[in-house]
């Protein structure tokens, strides 16, 4: 389609207390797909929404 543009970010696992808080009844461990990044890392990423294309 004209005029159309995507972008998908699809972060790695962030380090947070989700996988320790959730419930779990698999009555196994919860553990975060590697590669796992800490917060700050995670929050590196973000700088706002994606500037327009050029025209």
């Amino acid at each position: 389609m004209k005029g159309v543009h995507v972008c998908t970010v699809m972060p790695a696992t962030i380090d947070t207390p989700h996988f320790e808080q959730a419930a779990n009844y698999t009555g196994h461990k919860v553990v975060a797909m590697p590669p796992v990044y800490s917060p700050e890392r995670g929050r590196q990423g973000r700088r706002g929404p994606h500037p327009p294309p050029p025209t």
